[in-house]
């Protein structure tokens, strides 16, 4: 996988949906996009979609999975 070297000026997350599993687990799906800076691409803009799992431990709320992947921007 390669570093990613883009510096983000702005982001904002998009649609955000999540759904609970019982008590102490939870998934956060959604979409979400970024204006980045690089020699390239100076004010691109990124989209990707995003999901999250979140495990309840000891009352406190813990990514255990993050999963992104880039998509085109609409």
């Amino acid at each position: 996988m390669k570093k990613d070297r883009t510096r983000r000026t702005a982001a904002a997350l998009g649609d955000a949906k999540v759904r609970f599993f019982g008590d102490d687990v939870a998934i956060i799906y959604g979409s979400e996009h970024a204006i980045g800076k690089d020699k390239m691409h100076p004010d691109a803009k990124q989209c990707q979609v995003c999901t999250d799992t979140w495990l309840k431990r000891n009352s406190e709320w813990h990514v255990v999975a993050a999963q992104d992947s880039k998509v085109d921007c609409k």
